[in-house]
Parts: structure tokens; sequence; C-alpha cells
């Protein structure tokens, strides 16, 4: 049996990651008060622009030093 020839599709370059941290302060904190006025995670990254994971980990990271520190959750040190 012949060996199989693999072809290439050519290069695909990957867009280059960012930090998490280059999230602005001004989208962080109007992601926490979509959030706290009732908005989805889904609708809140629609409206953002932003990865629903990003909108998640943002609410959750807020919400632990909202606890940590007993805050409110809109405090400007929690964002």
């Amino acid at each position: 049996m012949p060996h199989k020839i693999w072809k290439s599709n050519g290069i695909h370059p990957t867009e280059p990651r960012t930090m998490r941290r280059l999230v602005p302060t001004e989208t962080r904190f109007a992601i926490l008060s979509d959030h706290v006025s009732g908005d989805t995670d889904r609708d809140i990254a629609r409206k953002h622009s932003r990865e629903r994971s990003v909108v998640h980990r943002t609410i959750d990271r807020a919400k632990v030093r909202a606890n940590r520190d007993s805050r409110a959750l809109l405090d400007i040190y929690n964002v």
C-alpha cells in the first residue's frame, strides 16, 4: 500500500493573543452594571463585543473581590 501524501493547506496565521487585563476599566464597570441590572452573560458579551468567557471571568473576579473585602459589587475597587 502506498504511503499517503499529506497536502499542505498553506500557512494560516493565528491572531495574536491579548492579555486579559487589556479590558478597559470603563468596560469592566459597564459589564458589572449590566450584570447587576439582570442581563445575561450572552447579552452583555454581545453588547460590549467581548467573548462570553471574558464577561463571566470579569464578573467572577469582581464577586470574589467584593466578598473578600466586604464591599458592594459595583464599588470601584472591585473593578
